[in-house]
């Protein structure tokens, strides 16, 4: 199973647009906050449901400059047998450290947790939870996550 995972756009829509237009056998694209417009566009224009007919799992958090979201702060989510915590991270106060993270994640069973918010690409472990971030998309970055038979692979692309 493929995994495109996306945070903090800040309005670069043609960033998220292309990426999944060139990514079209994922599965699942998940996005990490700040720019949920930027993503609500990127789906209509790659004609995925409920805007078109190409379905895929897709899951959404508000990021601390997505005023007004209607989208929770947090998920966790059940990805290809995986267990899945996926927040922005500014709750979970991530630009002075993981461990808030950590706790959250482990507390709710789940075996990775993806947050944005620092804008820095990052993929560490602690307790037993991969913690991973994709970089921004305003930063020209995004994360590919991929499950085969129970082993996890993380990387970083460029938009």
């Amino acid at each position: 199973m493929k995994i495109l995972v996306f945070s903090d756009s800040h309005k670069a829509v043609s960033g998220i647009t292309e990426s999944i237009k060139a990514n079209m056998d994922a599965e699942a694209i998940i996005f990490l906050g700040d720019g949920e417009d930027d993503f609500d566009k990127a789906l209509k224009q790659n004609g995925i449901f409920p805007h078109g007919d190409i379905v895929k799992d897709v899951y959404a958090v508000c990021g601390n400059c997505d005023w007004m979201s209607d989208k929770p702060e947090t998920v966790t989510a059940e990805i290809g047998g995986v267990r899945f915590l996926i927040t922005h991270g500014y709750r979970q106060h991530v630009k002075q450290g993981l461990e808030n993270l950590a706790v959250e994640a482990y507390s709710k069973n789940c075996r990775i947790a993806l947050f944005g918010h620092t804008h820095e690409k990052t993929l560490t472990e602690i307790a037993g939870i991969k913690l991973f971030n994709p970089g921004a998309v305003r930063n020209k970055s995004f994360g590919v996550i991929t499950i085969n038979d129970g082993d996890i692979t993380f990387d970083w692309r460029e938009t």
